[in-house]
């Protein structure tokens, strides 16, 4: 993805900050607004101009606003709020398709799609015997409408349970950050065939960064039961990235 810039709208100086922040997303440069509409490569618009706003209103594609005033619904105060994780959830959302937290060769972190329930359901059956797995409702239909309020919550919390794909697109985890009656949590859980290989920790890690560097949380509690001994060892490895204030607490 590209992050066009008018180039009369910003001086050398922050360009060039802008070109060495973003470490996943390429800067372009075109010199007038209406350059924006020969641009073939995913893009989103970035600027300070009401103008250029309703431009890519009418035109249909993605916009990022500078500065507080901007009537557009993403935005940033300045140019240190800007991040590739920020863009990708603009363009994510403009374009309705699910936020990719996290991706490499081999596994993806993102958020789930409306037409993958049947797909959960199969992974939360993998643990119908543990207790300390909080499934989702028996009732399919209670169940579908829990994780259809999942979907909708991302649009306005940016946060929630995201699904862990491997390169075949199967389900093997799901990771999160999900509100309960104290505040927030971080929860995890593994598919067995994936478990004790250090790919929850992975994960964990860029969910406490995204955490803190995207929503600015900087304490998340992580309920553990008391028989789970490997996720109190994750937990108590993650406690000491110190990335973010993690409080563990045992179920009674």
């Amino acid at each position: 993805m590209k992050l066009a810039i008018i180039q009369n709208q910003w001086t050398p100086v922050q360009q060039k900050y802008i070109q060495t922040t973003l470490k996943e997303v390429e800067l372009i440069l075109p010199e007038a607004i209406n350059d924006c509409l020969f641009i073939k490569e995913p893009f989103i618009l970035f600027s300070s101009s009401t103008e250029d706003y309703h431009f890519s209103k009418k035109h249909h594609f993605p916009f990022l606003g500078f500065g507080l005033s901007m009537p557009c619904p993403y935005l940033v105060e300045n140019i240190g709020g800007l991040s590739d994780s920020y863009l990708h959830l603009t363009y994510a959302r403009f374009y309705h398709l699910p936020f990719v937290l996290y991706s490499s060769q081999d596994f993806t972190l993102r958020e789930y799609r409306s037409l993958e329930f049947d797909k959960v359901m199969s992974f939360y059956k993998l643990f119908q015997d543990n207790n300390s797995v909080e499934p989702l409702a028996t009732d399919d239909s209670i169940a579908l409408e829990q994780f259809s309020s999942r979907i909708t919550e991302y649009g306005y919390k940016n946060h929630g349970l995201w699904g862990m794909f491997n390169a075949k697109e199967d389900l093997i985890g799901q990771i999160g950050i999900t509100s309960y009656e104290n505040g927030l949590e971080l929860s995890y859980i593994l598919h067995p065939d994936y478990q004790r290989k250090g790919i929850a920790f992975s994960f964990c890690e860029k969910v406490l960064t995204y955490a803190k560097e995207e929503l600015g949380v900087d304490s998340l509690d992580i309920r553990i039961h008391p028989d789970n001994l490997p996720s109190r060892k994750l937990a108590e490895k993650l406690q000491n990235t110190e990335i973010i204030n993690l409080q563990i607490i045992t179920l009674e």
